[in-house]
């Protein structure tokens, strides 16, 4: 075979045949000739020079064509259906947009003095929940197990606690007004495919039933606290794209949205007032005590021996020097997304709702109980009370 000599037109068949097809494969089965052959004809035919015709009609290419065209028609289609789902979720956005304020207008009483008698104001940070997330205890020895039922369990106690904390734990207390930290990731999301697949429910069924849970426990805070105030930030977990932006960062995410929902179900309530951010941080102050509130996805790093603390402490350097050069410093940089409860210097971070999961577990990361971070500002003295709430028994086995 290797001294065989080839028509030119045979040769130049072949090398239009590979040129219309996907492989080797498809080129002989349009040739009518083995694989082998077809192979060698297409190497003697580069080796003498020869390149695909302008026309190749003649190789029977049609069905490939069609098969391709057909498969590009379907990719289009695709397409189609996710900038018509993209515009109506724009679309939603848009009309909470031109229903909200362009200015924030908070009420007079956030900013009112305080005579310093009173106990000062309670801050309860809620993050990190990953509502309709589901753990399977079987795959981390039973130290942990999460789903829906779960959740809104752990939402209720986590509620319950608080104002037993600050209402039967404290010596006759006195609030001026009670302030509510949604920190983000507080659905699951579909950021990763498995999450996708083994989430409870699809995000919008999740958004609406985690809405419900919320006004339960906002409800639940207005029978002991005169006023509110909620402020939010959405996480990562929560956006439309499976990669971090800058861009709408804030507004393309189920949570922006969750939030807007639920100001809105108090938006006739002169006692509940909501502050969410348009952009990564928010800044807010309590009497003369500054925060900086941010979900805290912005930090990279935390394998090292010093675990959190190095990207932590590096990320609040950073903000802080650029929070001095746009003249809005802060006191407390306050975030979740590390799943892990610390009242550090200037810094106040937070577990979970969630616990222990397969990615912590696997990933080697130290083991804590599910938590969430309440503190009191005092009108004179700044911190001067602080707990982690516990959200489940030590060594409960699942």
């Amino acid at each position: 075979m290797a001294n065989k000599s080839y028509d030119p037109q045979v040769l130049q068949q072949t090398v239009d045949a590979f040129a219309q097809s996907d492989g080797p494969t498809s080129a002989a089965m349009l040739l009518g000739v083995p694989q082998r052959t077809a192979t060698y004809r297409l190497a003697e035919a580069r080796r003498r020079g020869f390149t695909p015709s302008k026309h190749v009609e003649d190789i029977q290419s049609i069905p490939h064509l069609k098969s391709r065209v057909k498969r590009l028609e379907g990719d289009l289609a695709a397409l189609r259906k996710q900038d018509i789902e993209r515009g109506n979720q724009l679309h939603v956005i848009k009309n909470l947009i031109r229903d909200c304020s362009d200015e924030p207008n908070p009420p007079k009483w956030i900013d009112a003095k305080s005579s310093g008698t009173n106990t000062g104001v309670p801050t309860l940070l809620a993050s990190d929940w990953h509502f309709d997330e589901v753990v399977d205890p079987r795959q981390i020895n039973g130290v942990n197990a999460f789903n829906r039922t779960i959740a809104v369990a752990r939402i209720k106690r986590l509620f319950v606690k608080t104002v037993d904390l600050l209402i039967h734990h404290m010596a006759k207390p006195k609030y001026d007004y009670f302030v509510l930290d949604l920190g983000g990731d507080m659905l699951s999301g579909n950021i990763h495919e498995e999450l996708r697949e083994t989430n409870e429910q699809p995000v919008s069924l999740s958004m609406m039933a985690l809405l419900d849970a919320m006004v339960g426990g906002i409800d639940l805070l207005l029978k002991h606290f005169p006023r509110i105030v909620v402020n939010a930030v959405p996480g990562n977990h929560g956006r439309w794209d499976k990669k971090p932006r800058a861009k709408n960062r804030v507004y393309e995410t189920y949570e922006w949205l969750l939030y807007q929902f639920l100001a809105k179900h108090y938006a006739g309530n002169k006692d509940v007032y909501f502050n969410v951010a348009d952009g990564a941080d928010l800044p807010y102050s309590i009497y003369g005590t500054r925060y900086l509130l941010t979900h805290g996805d912005q930090f990279k790093g935390g394998s090292g021996i010093a675990g959190a603390l190095s990207p932590l402490m590096l990320g609040d350097a950073r903000k802080r020097k650029r929070s001095i050069a746009i003249d809005q410093p802060f006191d407390y940089l306050v975030m979740g997304h590390w799943h892990q409860y610390i009242m550090a210097k200037g810094i106040i971070v937070n577990g979970s709702l969630k616990g222990a999961d397969e990615y912590s577990f696997q990933s080697n990361f130290d083991y804590e109980l599910p938590t969430q971070a309440l503190w009191v500002t005092h009108p004179i003295w700044g911190i001067t009370a602080r707990w982690p709430i516990y959200l489940d028994k030590p060594g409960k086995k699942y």
